[in-house]
């Protein structure tokens, strides 16, 4: 007789913390749990985190890894559906309180506990990413032009604009953990706002995290520097950081996707426009 090997883990438990979907005790999960060398095991109790902390504390005791979740309707376009969210850090666990609170607050007191979509997505923030330093190519170029005659090949700026390097071990295991991701060609500030318009979204960076030479608008706005400017989720930052160590590549995270229209750019702490963006392939 063929034994199998397969692990099957349960995601959607409901406890008494589930009124009148679920009648299992956490007491008694955990003493199942450690009979039958259970795993790990997924908390999905209905519109609520109540039994969280219990459910955490008591399975881990016995050695099992708690998932934690919680299912939540989510309304759109007048109706309801139920759909389970689990927490993968602590920041997921955070958003995902929110989430179960907003769906009490914004309702009705004879409405449906639920969330709207935007709730979902706002909920959702990644940060951006940036590899390397802005405004060496366009140093280069200067160097090239002030001796055209006798142009300094060992000149770090000269290479950059000459021949960029591109890392492509790094960039294939950066899509399996990015959302989103760009070479900065055209400016960054150009490059970024690709990704912002194609996924309905906004975005907000810091100048200071920003590692460039010249002045601050030629560097961000300039492009052919062909670094890479990619969006990851929270929870994702580790590995990011583990990827760029193993390939040895400079990163730095410069800011966040918002939910709130278009760019903002900060300096100092204040809100900064300028007068480009970066190179117009339709203008020039």
């Amino acid at each position: 007789m063929l034994v199998s090997k397969k692990n099957f883990n349960n995601l959607k438990i409901h406890t008494q913390y589930s009124i009148c979907e679920g009648a299992i005790k956490i007491d008694e999960l955990a003493d199942y749990c450690k009979s039958n060398k259970i795993p790990a095991l997924g908390l999905a109790d209905s519109y609520n985190l109540c039994g969280a902390l219990e459910f955490s504390e008591k399975l881990s005791k016995v050695g099992t890894h708690p998932i934690i979740g919680s299912q939540i309707n989510l309304k759109a376009y007048n109706t309801v559906g139920k759909i389970t969210l689990y927490a993968q850090s602590e920041l997921g666990y955070k958003n995902l309180t929110k989430l179960s609170s907003l769906s009490y607050l914004n309702n009705k007191e004879n409405e449906e506990p639920a969330c709207k979509v935007d709730d979902l997505i706002k909920n959702c923030e990644d940060l951006i990413f940036l590899t390397g330093t802005l405004g060496q190519a366009k140093k280069g170029l200067e160097l090239i032009k002030e001796n055209m005659a006798q142009i300094d090949l060992t000149s770090n700026f000269v290479k950059k604009f000459l021949s960029p390097k591109l890392n492509f071990e790094f960039a294939a295991e950066l899509s399996c953990i990015a959302n989103s991701c760009i070479d900065v060609s055209d400016g960054l500030i150009s490059d970024l706002r690709h990704i912002l318009e194609a996924s309905k979204v906004g975005g907000e960076i810091n100048v200071e995290k920003i590692s460039l030479v010249g002045e601050v608008e030629d560097a961000l706005t300039w492009g052919d520097d062909y670094e890479l400017l990619m969006t990851i989720s929270p929870d994702k930052k580790r590995n990011l950081l583990e990827i760029s160590e193993r390939h040895d590549v400079e990163i730095s995270e410069i800011g966040k996707i918002t939910r709130e229209p278009d760019l903002r750019i900060i300096e100092r702490g204040s809100l900064v426009s300028f007068s480009k963006s970066g190179y117009n392939h339709f203008n020039e």
